[in-house]
């Protein structure tokens, strides 16, 4: 198998409540609204995020995100009133932040730590 694009798929009540949160977490529009149960981010390439709409399996889900810098990335999330817990966990090499959605749904934001 050589897949193209890998999504976590994050399920909440309301895609139209949770669309501003989102949009505030990745500073920009979804970069497809493919339905109106679903928005979808592609951060690059290789993968994405799908927000989906689905109340059964919504405050669930857990996604991790890795990025190159924490520091920036805590300090532009605060500047966006993305609520964070900056430095919650750290699992060597990692540093982790983590956001929590309206709807309890995780998200981990994780830089690999050099030595």
């Amino acid at each position: 198998m050589q897949p193209d694009r890998v999504f976590a798929v994050i399920c909440v009540r309301s895609v139209a409540r949770s669309r501003s949160f989102y949009e505030a977490l990745f500073g920009r529009p979804p970069d497809a609204n493919p339905m109106d149960s679903l928005m979808e981010w592609y951060p690059n390439n290789g993968g994405g995020v799908q927000i989906f709409q689905e109340d059964e399996r919504a405050g669930r889900g857990y996604a991790t995100i890795s990025v190159p810098n924490l520091d920036d990335l805590v300090i532009e999330l605060q500047e966006r009133s993305v609520p964070i817990d900056p430095y919650g966990m750290t699992f060597d090499p990692f540093r982790l932040a983590k956001v929590v959605d309206p709807d309890g749904n995780q998200i981990t934001f994780a830089q690999a730590v050099t030595h």
